[in-house]
C-alpha cells in the first residue's frame, strides 16, 4: 500500500535547507573579503619597528610610512616636518613610488626612486587587523661596508 506525502512538511523542510544553505554561502563571502589580503593592507601604515635579524628589531630610527592604494601603488614617504639633504619639507615628503602585488603569501614591490633606480623587493606578510609584519625573502646579508639592513618590518596602520 502507498502511503501519502504530506508536501507542505516537505516542502518546509526544503525551505529550511535552502535557507541554511543561502546563509552559509553569504557568512562565507563576507569572511573572505574580510581577509583578503588585498583589500586589508590598502591605508597609511606606520613603521614600528625594523631589524636586520629577528633578534635585533627595534624602533626605527626615523619616522617612515608607506600607503597602499586600491591601484596597487604604494606610496612611500617621511612624515614632516622633514630634512631631506639641504631641503626642509614641513608636511613630509614622499620618497619613492611603487607598485605592489600580494601572491601566494608574498608581498612584491617595485619601488621606484627620484634619480631613475628601482628595486624589486619580496616580503613573506602577516597582516593582522591593525598591524603589518614583513619579512624579507630571501634575507639580504649586508657586506662589510653597508651599515644597516632591513629584513624584518613592523607597522601599525594609522589611517584607512
Amino acid at each position: 500500500m502507498l502511503k501519502k506525502i504530506n508536501f507542505s512538511f516537505a516542502l518546509q523542510k526544503l525551505s529550511i535547507v535552502a535557507l541554511c544553505f543561502v546563509f552559509a554561502v553569504f557568512s562565507f563571502s563576507c569572511k573572505s573579503s574580510e581577509n583578503d589580503p588585498s583589500e586589508s593592507i590598502i591605508g597609511k601604515w606606520e613603521m614600528v619597528a625594523i631589524g636586520a635579524t629577528e633578534n635585533t628589531i627595534s624602533e626605527p630610527p626615523f619616522d617612515y610610512c608607506w600607503e597602499f592604494r586600491s591601484d596597487e601603488t604604494v606610496h612611500l614617504f617621511k612624515p614632516g616636518p622633514v630634512w631631506i639633504g639641504n631641503i626642509y619639507y614641513p608636511d613630509g615628503k614622499y620618497t619613492s613610488i611603487g607598485l605592489y602585488e600580494i601572491d601566494k603569501g608574498f608581498l612584491i614591490m617595485i619601488k621606484y626612486y627620484d634619480d631613475g633606480d628601482y628595486s624589486e623587493e619580496r616580503w613573506k606578510y602577516n597582516l593582522k587587523r591593525d598591524q603589518l609584519k614583513l619579512t624579507r625573502e630571501p634575507l639580504y646579508v649586508p657586506g662589510p661596508a653597508e651599515i644597516f639592513i632591513a629584513n624584518y618590518l613592523i607597522f601599525k596602520l594609522v589611517e584607512k
